[in-house]
Formats: structure tokens, sequence, C-alpha cells
């Protein structure tokens, strides 16, 4: 059932998405990347002391990176930041100060040995406290937005204004494709998405100018689009920045665990050759931190006395060194010798 809000989110949508398609990179972007630093400025400037709103920060252990960091952005932010991560600071402090922080203790009873047997060890509190916490509250307002400039785009798709103003605009990147694909109930996307098909075949097309016209015998000079044609690209393939997170955050610990067990892992160092190069290449890191330590103490001595004792010093320190670590190496390539050839 359609609400009177939903209505006027599409309403209000579709007249924002026109206005963004006039503007570089994918509309659905820039909509979503203004909203975000308008609800960042209200709530900077409006709500920092609001009990409701330090509630849901606290829950939520504050922002997610990405809006973290876009509060940078924001006209005059230090002081309502401040204020913010004063508080959210003393709520997560407290939280890895209280007794049980680490793990919780382990249940005498069936569930405890089942747990034993089975060798899975209960994860820290902490660990479960935060991959229990709520989305970032510019998150999720990001989430109800991009899905109702979506539904705009698929309602209005034959709409003629939104036809003008989408023809001129660079088109949805990839990400925001797949989700109208995702959200489309009505066999509209289709239509969506032949037409921004078009524009990342034209966006290729300055590609290939661009990449082209970097032979040495070209005398042709880019085109203003061929020139931004590369970062246009990153947007069109990966989305604005700001609006889509990294892999990392975006998987869940299970398949973060499964892709981990899916690679070869090699212990190093794993015979006894790769043992001496790498003692070798420790070895030389160490002289390098020595040598770095006698210019040092070097520069630090106020005169030609100090300086040659501190040299020496130093010197008979790194020659120490030298005899102890050659001697361990011929050892450990003698062994690999004798390993070798028996």
């Amino acid at each position: 059932m359609t609400t009177e809000k939903d209505s006027v989110g599409r309403f209000i949508g579709f007249f924002r998405l026109v206005d963004a398609c006039a503007q570089p990179g994918c509309p659905v972007c820039r909509c979503l990347v203004a909203d975000a630093r308008q609800y960042l400025g209200a709530l900077l400037y409006e709500h920092v002391n609001d009990p409701d709103t330090r509630q849901r920060l606290r829950a939520s252990w504050g922002f997610c990176a990405w809006h973290t960091w876009m509060l940078r952005e924001l006209a005059d932010p230090a002081f309502g930041s401040a204020i913010i991560h004063e508080d959210l600071l003393r709520v997560l402090s407290r939280r890895f100060q209280r007794p049980g922080r680490v793990r919780r203790p382990e249940s005498p009873g069936l569930l405890g040995r089942l747990r034993r047997l089975l060798r899975r060890e209960r994860r820290p509190v902490l660990v479960d406290l935060r991959d229990r916490r709520p989305m970032c509250s510019v998150c999720q307002e990001a989430t109800d937005a991009e899905r109702r400039y979506l539904d705009a785009a698929l309602r209005y798709v034959d709409d003629p204004q939104f036809d003008r103003a989408y023809a001129r605009s660079e088109g949805l990147c990839i990400p925001h494709a797949v989700r109208a694909l995702e959200l489309d109930s009505a066999g509209l996307a289709e239509v969506l998405v032949t037409r921004t098909v078009q524009k990342w075949e034209a966006l290729r097309r300055d590609l290939r100018g661009f990449i082209e016209k970097h032979d040495y015998r070209n005398t042709v000079a880019f085109t203003e689009a061929e020139g931004l044609s590369y970062l246009r690209a990153f947007e069109a393939v990966a989305g604005a920045p700001g609006v889509f997170g990294n892999d990392v955050g975006s998987r869940s610990p299970s398949r973060r665990r499964a892709s981990h067990r899916s690679v070869r892992t090699v212990d190093w160092p794993a015979s006894p050759e790769h043992q001496a190069a790498f003692d070798r290449a420790k070895f030389e890191v160490r002289v390098r931190e020595l040598s770095e330590q006698l210019g040092e103490a070097t520069t630090r001595a106020g005169n030609e006395r100090e300086c040659e004792r501190a040299a020496n010093a130093l010197s008979e320190r790194v020659i120490a060194e030298l005899r102890a670590e050659v001697g361990r190496l011929r050892d450990e390539l003698n062994r690999a010798r004798s390993t070798a050839d028996g």
C-alpha cells in the first residue's frame, strides 16, 4: 500500500533527479551525496545535543567511515563534530573497560561442552555488539532515499520532461543500474537500462580517443570529454565517492572467512635457503638502522672528539653484530647444504 509520504517522496525525487541530470556523473549518486551533506549539516547545527540523536549515534557507534569524513566538507564542522565524538569516545571507552569485554565466561552446561567439543570459541562481547549495531543513520537515510530516486526514475521513465533531462545526463552508474533492475517489478527497467548502456558506449568512445591520442605520433589535442573520461569511468563503474563502500566493509564475517580459506597460504620461510635469505634481508635492514643511528649521533656530537667517540662506539657495535650475523648465516647455509646433500 502506497502511503502519502511515499508519494511525496517520489514527487520530490522526480524533480531532484531532473535537476541532478544537469550535473556530471550518475544522477542518483549526485542526489544521495547532496542529501547526505544536507542531513549531516542539519544534525550538526540543530541536533547535536538532542537526546534521541545522541542515543542513535551511541547505538550505531557513530557514523560510518564515509559519512564521518564527509563532515569535513561542511562549513565550520569542528565544534559540533567535537561534541558528538567526545560523547562517543566516552561511551565506547566505557564499553571497552567493562569486565568480560574480551570473552563471555564459558557456559558450564551442555552448550559449553558442545562448544569445546566442536572447538568453537565464543567471540568477544564487543565483537558481537559491533556486528549487531544499527546502521549508520546517514546510510539508513541514503538507503531509503536511493529506493525513492530509483523508483521515481522507473515510474517516470517515459515522462517527456524526465526523458529530456536524462538524455543530457551521463546516465546511471553500474551499481545503480543493477539496483534499478532489482527494484523493478513492472518491466520498466529495460527502457532505462537501454538508454543507460548507450551512454556507457559514448563514454567508451571518449576513453578510446583518450588512449589512442597517447600515441607519440598524434598531433591532435584531447577534447575535454576525452581528458576527463577516465574519471568519468571511475564513477560509471563504481559509483560516486561516498555512496558505495568497499568490499571489506560490505562482506559479512562468514564471507570474509570463506574467501580467506580459498587462498592457498605458504608458511614463510619455507626452507633453510629461504630462512637464510630472510635473515640476510633482516640483517641488511639492521645495518641501515645502525648506520642511521651513527649519522644521528655524529650530528648531535658537538666537536670532533665526541664525534670520534660516538663513531667508534657504534662502529664496534656494528662490527660485533656483523660478525655474529655472518657466523649465524654460515651455520644456516652449512645446515641447508647438508640437508640438500642428504
